[in-house]
């Protein structure tokens, strides 16, 4: 494949896999509520993987070998070749599994399914290769891992949305209370424009013609008849 196929086929997959999240078309293939929930289902399916493993049936060998006309050490050299193939798979899918988040799920899939494939090409001359049982174990497992980052993101994201929202309140409380304290400085304002001609009358009172009303004068502005 060349560097300019690679490259395009790479780029179709992302774009894949963001068309996919932003027209939702990706469906959750489990349907736990937490990242708890999550996590225990990751342990009990590695659990799985390591009873596969020691079954001897992650990686599979349909021809019966011998070495030095020895099936005891044709056996034994399946087996080793297994151990290595089984771990360089594993290795793959521990690096998708790193890199696994939760806007890349689609391109994670396909590196361990190429992992899978490439590993059968290099075995083809002793025809082993990674089982269909272990293959769906590895991609149910990377699966779970990216729903669990998935479910992280909403979950932040649900959080910022309440904090924002909290923000909103509060602002909204704060210019509440502004516009309370300006109206009550506005009603005191108000009282003391009211009260001031009366006083200046008052005043103006007590200069005319000499006194105030107690001494028999009367005052035009205040005290008409």
């Amino acid at each position: 494949m060349s560097l300019a196929t690679s490259l395009s086929r790479q780029t179709m997959l992302l774009e894949e896999n963001l068309a996919d999240l932003s027209f939702g078309l990706y469906k959750p293939h489990f349907n736990f509520q937490t990242p708890e929930q999550y996590k225990t289902a990751l342990e009990r399916l590695r659990d799985q993987e390591r009873q596969v493993i020691r079954d001897g049936t992650a990686a599979v060998c349909p021809t019966t070998w011998t070495v030095g006309n020895s099936l005891k050490e044709g056996a034994r050299m399946v087996r080793l070749n297994s151990k290595l193939i089984l771990r360089a798979f594993n290795g793959e899918c521990e690096a998708a599994l790193a890199d696994v988040s939760w806007n890349n799920i689609t391109r994670m899939e396909e590196r361990i399914r190429k992992s899978a494939e490439a590993i059968r090409k290099l075995e083809d001359v002793l025809q082993i290769s990674i089982t269909p049982e272990y293959l769906q174990l590895k991609l149910n497992e990377l699966r779970l891992a990216h729903e669990l980052e998935q479910k992280k993101y909403e979950d932040r994201e649900e959080q910022r949305r309440v904090r924002e929202e909290r923000r909103e309140e509060e602002r909204a409380l704060r210019e509440t209370e502004q516009a309370r304290e300006e109206a009550e400085r506005e009603e005191v304002r108000y009282q003391k424009a009211l009260e001031k001609p009366a006083a200046i009358s008052w005043l103006r009172c007590l200069d005319f013609e000499g006194g105030p009303t107690s001494l028999g004068h009367r005052c035009p502005a205040l005290c008409k008849s």
